[in-house]
């Protein structure tokens, strides 16, 4: 009856780690997306106030370029989304693998247990052969416990890593500079020259100024974004790929050390 008492408690633990190890997942993805969509929503925000500033500054009619900006606007968006939601396919592997590996050590510690008990029960009935085995299986479990810890580590480290490059790809990726924003003229002889190049080439400067660095800047974006999700990609087919093989060389090395021959 105590064995059964044991191993109920120990249920019944492993069930709360379980709920408190997968609560944790789940802010932590909570305060990853709504930091990257923080970050998002205020690089669209400075994208449109840049473009209408521009508008301004040249003396644009805003309604002939709304549309056009509008249009600037949505793709700009949708690049930052496709870059986004790589990166989330790369967040959720990611995280899968560490509640995959969280289960699969709290099985260990409760086998390591187990065994524990047989060993101390196999001790104390002075059962030779039964002590040999059960000593291999305390120390295959706690082995196994303990490369878990590994998994779990790598997979947490790689998960930071994903969060700084999301943030980071966005940052860099997106940057629109308004270096070409001239400033607003402020002396005499300024303020003639600001007033004659509106009047005459107004917008002649605002298309070569604005617009056409603008189109070379999306179609680099365009390409940029190509270039993160393939190597996202690559990343997440690496990653599957060495966590497969750290997997069976755990179950390998387990599989040893229940066999090994004294």
């Amino acid at each position: 009856m105590e064995n059964v008492k044991v191993n109920d408690d120990m249920l019944v633990l492993i069930t709360e780690l379980t709920g408190l190890e997968q609560n944790k997942l789940m802010l932590l993805a909570a305060i990853y997306t709504r930091k990257v969509q923080e970050i998002k929503a205020n690089k669209i925000e400075k994208f449109r106030k840049y473009l209408l500033d521009e508008v301004s500054f040249y003396k644009r009619n805003l309604n002939k370029y709304s549309s056009q900006i509008d249009v600037y606007v949505e793709m700009y968006e949708k690049k930052i989304d496709e870059v986004i939601e790589q990166y989330e396919i790369l967040y959720k592997y990611l995280q899968n693998e560490i509640a995959f590996a969280q289960t699969n050590q709290k099985i260990a510690v409760a086998n390591f247990v187990a065994s524990k008990r047989g060993l101390d029960k196999a001790t104390s009935d002075n059962n030779i052969a039964l002590i040999e085995k059960s000593n291999k299986k305390v120390f295959a479990t706690a082995q196994k416990k303990l490369n878990y810890d590994v998994v779990i580590d790598q997979c947490t480290d790689k998960l930071k890593a994903c969060i700084d490059d999301t943030i980071e790809a966005i940052e860099d990726i997106f940057a629109i500079s308004s270096d070409k924003l001239l400033i607003n003229p402020k002396g005499l002889i300024d303020k003639i020259k600001y007033n004659f190049m509106i009047t005459f080439n107004g917008k002649k400067s605002f298309e070569r100024n604005v617009i056409l660095p603008l189109e070379i800047k999306l179609k680099s974006i365009r390409k940029t974004v190509m270039e993160t999700i393939a190597e996202t990609k690559f990343e997440i087919i690496a990653c599957t790929s060495q966590l497969e093989k750290i997997r069976n060389d755990i179950n390998c090395s387990f599989n040893e050390t229940l066999n090994k021959v004294s």
